[in-house]
């Protein structure tokens, strides 16, 4: 039996990541996500660029969530399919050509079918991204990578409310047409520095699980599921009480018989099974929790800048961008730290910090201390809570086998959206119910959240730095009869 020589080359490779290849994922996912907090400061001239009322110039953010809720299924089982580098470059190409086509729109129908084309691209970039990232990295080193990228995406939705700002004043259209030339690039950057791949190389972002079959009915199931459950959100916002509920509760039950029907078939879209491995649930439940309290923070500081300390213009995003400075300093650091220590004490310290932190704001604000004060809490606050995001997507890549990195993507980004919907619905509710009075019980509500996330990590996160196995790798046998191959561990 004669090994195949690429594979040491294989892991050579995956040791040390083409500079271009990060910074084309990071690119990738940063533009992704600032579009979609770009586009969200422009509802207003759009409305009156087409003349319509609000309460329908909101489908061209509604229009999106729902295709690329619908996405994300499908972009799991892709990449396992096709492999992390394929279904990156096609959805890369797809949301460059939506927002193209956003861009140049003439009507506002038109408008909102580009915004879905540009969803059915986005919805699958940011999973494609971190699953790309698990496949083409070393084990010892996805801490480090996976900081990169968290912090690439994280701070997205702060920055692009001010470049939205900035693209408004030479019209609406520029807020659609920026994304064109950085996606463009990428999709070069990422295509010349991972070459065209051999079948079988993992290093690459190839496919792993290429003889599994779309599972139609799981499709419809989840997608449309996960899709419903997310625009339940929006219609409450619009005061459409009685859609929310009706939505929510047929998104809902389309879930729970998505989860029985997974149990019962043998390639379901996500498989449930991986939530079997108490690391991979715990760190599931650590990172909806963390969309919870990551878009709280995003709804909830520029309401109490304004309300609460009279910041208006772009001092309203002071204390946002504390926080989010906190986090972008620590993310990187944390991640690559999480490569040496594993991630169980970093993340139960980070969201304990975070719990006392948040505890400490919310005792200062009720007792009306200096706003300056309380923006150099939130930026701790925001320090220790980077602690937390990163080392936790590590955590499941290295409990993860390569050849699930797609699926487990897939079900980490379920949850985080899950508890990103629930963060800004929640908090929106509670400050239209009682006004600056539901600040303080935010973020006392947010505390406990991160105490529960460290109670979390402390039990169900893995402790140890490196705990999956590596890939299986492909071997070639000689015999008298001629070749086959096979896999060894």
């Amino acid at each position: 039996m004669v090994e195949d020589t690429a594979v040491s080359a294989r892991h050579a490779r995956a040791a040390h990541v083409p500079v271009f290849t990060i910074t084309a994922l990071i690119v990738i996912g940063f533009v992704s996500v600032a579009a979609s907090s770009i586009t969200a400061m422009a509802l207003a001239p759009l409305a009156g660029a087409f003349a319509v009322p609000m309460n329908a110039v909101v489908w061209v953010t509604t229009v999106y969530l729902l295709t690329a809720g619908l996405a994300l299924p499908v972009t799991g089982w892709a990449v396992d399919r096709f492999g992390g580098r394929s279904v990156l470059l096609v959805g890369t190409t797809v949301f460059a050509l939506g927002s193209l086509a956003s861009g140049l729109t003439t009507s506002f129908d038109q408008l909102l079918i580009a915004r879905a084309v540009q969803g059915i691209g986005g919805g699958s970039l940011e999973p494609a991204c971190l699953a790309l990232v698990a496949q083409i990295t070393d084990r010892r080193r996805v801490g480090a990578v996976m900081g990169l990228m968290a912090a690439a995406i994280n701070v997205a939705p702060v920055v692009g409310p001010l470049f939205g700002a900035a693209l408004l004043g030479w019209g609406w259209r520029g807020i659609f047409l920026f994304a064109v030339p950085p996606m463009i690039l990428a999709a070069v950057l990422l295509g010349t520095s991972l070459g065209t791949p051999q079948r079988g190389s993992h290093g690459a972002g190839l496919p792993t699980g290429a003889g599994r079959p779309m599972d139609v009915t799981g499709l419809a199931l989840l997608g449309l599921g996960f899709a419903s459950v997310l625009l339940a959100p929006t219609l409450l916002a619009d005061g459409m009480v009685p859609g929310a509920v009706v939505t929510g509760l047929l998104g809902g039950t389309m879930m729970m018989a998505y989860a029985r029907y997974a149990r019962r078939t043998e390639h379901p879209i996500v498989d449930l099974g991986v939530f079997g491995d108490r690391r991979f649930s715990g760190a599931v439940a650590v990172m909806g929790i963390g969309g919870v309290v990551t878009f709280g923070m995003l709804t909830l500081l520029p309401l109490m800048a304004d309300r609460s300390w009279g910041l208006g213009g772009l001092a309203r995003a002071i204390p946002l961008g504390a926080f989010s400075v906190g986090m972008l300093v620590s993310m990187s650091v944390s991640g690559a730290l999480s490569d040496r220590l594993g991630s169980r004490r970093i993340v139960a310290v980070g969201a304990g910090g975070t719990a006392v932190l948040m505890a400490g704001v919310a005792a200062g604000v009720a007792l009306h201390v200096p706003a300056a004060l309380c923006i150099a809490l939130f930026a701790l606050a925001g320090t220790s809570f980077g602690a937390v995001s990163a080392p936790t997507f590590a955590s499941i890549y290295r409990v993860l086998p390569q050849e699930m990195a797609g699926r487990g993507t897939t079900a980490a980004l379920i949850a985080v959206q899950l508890g990103a919907a629930a963060g800004v619905t929640g908090i929106g509710a509670l400050v239209e119910a009682r006004g600056e009075a539901a600040f303080t019980l935010v973020l006392k509500i947010l505390s406990g959240l991160m105490v529960a996330a460290a109670a979390i990590a402390r039990f169900a996160v893995a402790r140890d730095a490196v705990t999956a196995p590596g890939p299986k790798v492909r071997v070639v046998t000689s015999s008298p009869e001629g070749e086959g191959e096979g896999d060894r561990s």
